[in-house]
């Protein structure tokens, strides 16, 4: 999705990335990075990337992440905010700007972990007052993400 104000403008990618990891996380990710190289950051545009990464981030993700980061976590930081395919981008459910609980999936009998994860440009930051998983809300939808 592309968002004009004026001049400027905000590129919004929605993403979903397969539990398994894999071949097909590879491939999510080697698109996702290519879609970031020709939208990315400009003096004209930001980008914010969205969606559900099935991984953990862990302390690596910033500084309300806890844990260990696993392999495919690895893999998106190293293309998201350490700058290898696009100008670095910050995850902000995991930046001090997060609030609430700090998990994203809860099912009963598996547990919870925090694998949906938001991602913005340093021009997009600014902008951010606050980020936080709305655990009961009348909008959610579906029992597994919160």
């Amino acid at each position: 999705i592309c968002v004009k104000n004026g001049d400027s403008s905000r590129y919004i990618f929605n993403v979903y990335f397969p539990p398994s990891g894999g071949d097909e996380f590879v491939e999510v990710l080697d698109d996702l990075s290519l879609l970031l190289n020709e939208y990315g950051e400009t003096d004209e545009h930001e980008i914010i990337v969205i969606g559900d990464f099935n991984v953990r981030l862990g302390s690596e993700g910033g500084p309300r992440g806890t844990g260990p980061c696993s392999p495919q976590g690895k893999l998106v930081l190293q293309a998201l905010c350490k700058g290898q395919t696009c100008t670095p981008l910050v995850c902000v459910d995991m930046s001090t700007k997060g609030a609430g609980p700090m998990y994203t999936f809860n099912r009963e009998g598996i547990g919870s972990s925090w694998i949906d994860h938001i991602f913005v440009s340093a021009k997009c930051i600014q902008y951010v007052k606050s980020c936080s998983v709305l655990e009961e809300h009348p909008l959610k939808i579906g029992r597994a993400h919160v």
